[in-house]
This record gives structure tokens, sequence and C-alpha cells, in this order.
């Protein structure tokens, strides 16, 4: 089960034409135009006043060839006359283009026209500039909208007016996504060589740190380092796409895959190893009382919650490969402050024995933890003065801890004291071994065929339940199953 990570797309927001002055952006407009044609001359009219109400005038380059007999030389004469209109203002309605228009000489129009304008024209507008230049008689004439503005500055040709008239560069923006990737590249490349390649599995261990926590590693200099660490020991795993994988949680789940309902708690972590003897007694003491909140539930429904941190290669600041005498294993060093988390995104597993248990939208999460630490570990019963009944062949895959051998398999009507808890004596045959002590950890009367689907090697299962009972039991045939676990004297005496 992994979480979906969201995706927000990096882009520059709309181009502020209203921040120039009207001045700066005629002149805008101007540095603009220079490349729509290959012009002789073009004036900023609008500058000096006394512009008939046109703010640029430009003359299109023409030339006439001269032969004088001799020498065929070319003379530039004034070319096609262009008149380009700039407004900046966030609205121009069909009427006021209308309005712009009026000014324009229907007696000695221009040869082009261009109307460049801060707004966003409507098609109404279009039509109207389109059939009042026509019937002017000018020949050629285009709308630079907004949108067309910002398409022109964003050409990579007109990058410098970008960065001119709005303190923006593309270039500088790609230049800097370079330097970014390649950095991320370095990083991948040295985590490749120090911890395993992407096609390995990883086990390693290594400390995340903050690059701002100056007091490291004196944890008491941070009154709140116990909710928000600065650095951090894990386990890399493996290696994303994106970066590497780091194992941050696992916790105790329950799983009913035929209701399918789930639920798990946070109550111990059980990769938060400590160091320290006393803090590791406390630990390894609140996993077992969590543990045996599931006591009495199969196997089958007995699971591990996973999460996986996912450090993206672009978020490694430095790497120091060594570590010190604190933490003598690599530090990875990334900028914490605005997640609170080094993680870019998470990763979380649900599993039973070692399959993977694929929750969607048809599985319930149920309140199954209680919310607060069991008060004390359940104290274990003596030894039964019952002999288990157990085949010879059975007795020796138990001794040797055989796969498929943390089940016992009998007929339904077996008379035999077997309950949650009990712990029963096993004796060697060979006499060249200890007793062995086990516990029922569950025990009922199961069909045959839905106990063995939900195993972890329904084949090994199987095996051991013909060894056991002699036979291969009927699919639909109901049994009684005990699943147990090892005990020790220690635990009663």
């Amino acid at each position: 089960m992994a979480s979906k990570k969201p995706h927000t797309t990096k882009t520059f927001g709309p181009i502020h034409f209203e921040d120039l002055e009207p001045h700066r952006f005629e002149d805008l407009i101007r540095q603009l135009s220079y490349d729509h044609r290959d012009w002789q001359s073009i004036e900023a009219t609008g500058r000096g006043g006394g512009d008939d109400g046109f703010d640029i005038r430009a003359f299109e380059r023409q030339s006439i060839q001269v032969d004088d007999g001799e020498n065929t030389e070319e003379h530039p004469l004034e070319g096609n006359l262009w008149m380009i209109q700039c407004k900046r203002q966030k609205k121009i309605t069909p009427s006021q283009v209308k309005s712009i228009l009026q000014d324009i000489d229907p007696d000695n129009p221009p040869y082009g026209y261009i109307l460049a304008a801060s707004a966003n024209f409507s098609k109404n507008s279009h039509d109207v500039f389109r059939e009042e230049l026509r019937e002017k008689g000018v020949r050629e004439f285009t709308i630079w909208g907004k949108a067309a503005l910002e398409d022109l500055l964003y050409q990579p040709r007109n990058d410098r007016l970008l960065f001119a008239f709005f303190g923006l560069s593309l270039v500088t923006r790609r230049r800097s996504k370079t330097t970014q990737v390649r950095s991320a590249i370095t990083i991948k490349n040295r985590l490749y060589k120090l911890l395993g390649g992407p096609e390995r599995t990883l086990h390693s261990d290594v400390l995340l740190r903050d690059i701002n926590a100056d007091d490291y590693p004196f944890e008491s200099n941070y009154p709140d380092f116990s909710e928000n660490p600065r650095w951090k020991k894990r386990v890399a795993v493996g290696h994303h796409p994106q970066g590497l994988e780091v194992h941050c949680g696992k916790f105790h789940a329950f799983v009913d895959r035929i209701k399918k309902q789930w639920d798990y708690t946070e109550l111990s972590n059980m990769i938060d190893r400590p160091e320290d003897q006393e803090e590791f007694r406390e630990w390894s003491e609140s996993n077992s009382l969590v543990s045996q909140l599931l006591v009495g539930e199969p196997r089958s429904r007995i699971g591990v919650f996973d999460v996986f941190g996912l450090l993206a290669y672009d978020d490694i600041l430095l790497l120091d490969p060594e570590g010190d005498a604190e933490f003598n294993m690599p530090h990875i060093f990334m900028e914490w402050s605005d997640r609170q988390s080094p993680y870019r995104g998470i990763i979380q597993n649900l599993t039973v024995g070692m399959g993977l248990i694929d929750i969607d939208d048809d599985w319930d999460r149920i309140e199954y933890f209680q919310k607060s630490m069991p008060d004390q570990k359940r104290v274990s019963e003596n030894p039964s003065t019952d002999q288990l009944s157990l085949n010879s062949k059975t007795l020796e895959k138990l001794f040797g801890y055989k796969e498929g051998y943390d089940t016992l398999y009998f007929p339904k009507d077996s008379r035999m004291d077997l309950h949650l808890g009990s712990v029963h004596r096993l004796e060697p045959e060979d006499g060249n071994d200890d007793p062995r002590f086990i516990r029922v950890t569950f025990t009922d009367i199961v069909s045959f065929g839905e106990y063995i689907e939900h195993q972890n090697n329904p084949r090994k299962a199987k095996s051991a339940a013909h060894v056991q009972l002699g036979r291969e039991p009927q699919e639909g045939e109901r049994i009684l199953v005990a699943e147990i676990e090892g005990a020790y004297p220690r635990e009663w005496e």
C-alpha cells in the first residue's frame, strides 16, 4: 500500500505589465517590435509629444537599383509605414478598440498597424479591429494582447528583455535547474558507491541530520528533541528513481482479509532500537507488551505496517561517508525546517508474513488496538502434565525448527488440553536433545482448506499436516489446529 504523492507544477505566474510606467511599457513594445520586420528605422514618437496619436512609427527597409551605365547600386528609400499603438490597460472593450482606431486618417492610412496592450482581447474586439482597419485601407495589422506579449517574452531571443523589464530570466532558471540536476546526480552516484547500486537490496545504517542543528550531538540542548529530533538513525533499504528509501517505521498490525478490516498501532516502533542498554530494555519491554495485544489471533491476522521515507537526491545537501565517534555510519545532511522531517514522500506497506496486503477503498480501518500501553505483561502458565501425542517424525521436525512446524494438526475430536496460553513439554525420542517447551498462541477447529489458504507457505503447511495426521486432509475437512511458539522455564519459574 503506497501513499499518493501530490504533484505541483512549477511555472512562472502572469507577467505584471501594469507594474511598468506607461513610457516603459512603450519602450518594451518598441524593443519587441525590432524582430517583427526588417526595419529601416523605428521612432519612439510617443515620448516627445505631438505624435498624432501614435506611440511608435516604423519604416520597413526598401531599396531601388540605380544603373548609371557602368555600375548598379542600391539606394535606400522610405519603405512601408507602420504605426504601433501602446495601451497599458487591464481591459479594452470592442467600443474602446473602435475609439483607439479613430486616430487613423482614412485618407492617408499607414501600410501596417500594431495595437499592443496589456489586456486580453475578446473575439468581438478582434472582429471590430479587423473590420475598422480594412475600412480605413490598412494593408497589414495585428494585435499583441497580454497572452501574445508573454509568448514573445518567453522566447529565448527575448530573454534579455524579460530580465531587463521584469527581473526574470528563463536562461538563468534553466542554468539553475541544470546545476540542481547535476548536484542530484552526483549525490546519487556517491550513494551508489557508498551503500550499493539500484539493483541491490540495501540494509545500511545511516544518520539523517538537519544541517541547521548546530548543537549536534547534544540532544539535551533541544528541549523538544523527542518530538522534533534534529538527527535520527535509520536504515537505508533501497534506491527509488527520485531518491534513497529509508525504513522509518515498523508497527504491529491487525489484518482480517475476509472482512477486509485492518488497524495498526504506533505504541511501539520496532525499528527505533536504542543504543543505550537501559533504554534498549525499556524499548524491548514495550514491544513485548504491544505484541501481546494480538495474542489469541491466528498468524494470518497478525501483520506488520512498514513506513518508508523517501530522501530525494536533490534535497540532500552533503554526505559524510565516515560519520564520527558518536555515530559511526554515513551521515546525510538535509534541511528539515520546512517539513519538520527530511522526507519528500512516504511509502507504506502492510504485510502478513511475506505477503503484501493490497489495501484499497473496499477495506476499512477499525479501532482494533487500545490507545494506551498495556499495564503489565501476561504471566506464563506452568507446563501441562499431559503429554502431547505426536509421532516421531513430527517431534524430529519440531526439534529441528523446520519450516511449517509452527502449527500442530489433530483430528477435530482429539481430547487434548490445548487452549490459549497452555505450555507443553516435548521430550526428544533419541535423548540427545534437552526437552523443549511450546506455548499455544491460537487454537480452533477450522476448515482445513480455508486455513491453509491464508498461510505464508501453503505447500509447507500441507506437508506438515500430512506428516502429523498420517494422511492428506480433505479441503473441506474440519480439523483441530494449534499455532505454537517457543516457551522457556524462566517465564514461569
